[in-house]
């Protein structure tokens, strides 16, 4: 997908791992059908996926930038389930045992805000 075309949702997940941002482009063209090889700009992984949610049309954006230590890697997706399992699988494939993350899902905490008020 395009990322000019493709709006970037704003909820996302923010964490940094010790892999280059090649390897996570590696991982996203094992998990995910593209089409074609996924490519880096700049050293800079943006790679963009729809479907993966059944209950939104929203996409999901695959970003990792180099940093001193690797890659610092975003997700971004409206579901924070979604992102969960996205975050789960990549570090299981890369071999990430332990993970400090930063989460900013507003709507999902919203909707949760919601629910406990209503109990």
């Amino acid at each position: 997908l395009d990322s000019m075309l493709v709006p970037c949702p704003s909820s996302h997940v923010t964490f940094s791992i010790s892999d280059s941002p090649q390897k996570v482009a590696n991982w996203c063209e094992q998990s995910f059908i593209t089409m074609g090889e996924v490519s880096l700009e700049g050293g800079r992984l943006r790679s963009i996926y729809a479907g993966l949610d059944p209950t939104s049309v929203e996409p999901v954006w695959i970003e990792a930038t180099p940093s001193e230590a690797g890659s610092i890697v975003k997700i971004s997706t409206a579901n924070m389930e979604l992102a969960g399992e996205v975050v789960q699988d990549m570090c299981k494939t890369l071999g990430v045992s332990e993970l400090e993350s930063q989460a900013d899902f507003p709507d999902e905490i919203e909707a949760f805000r919601a629910l406990l008020e209503s109990v």
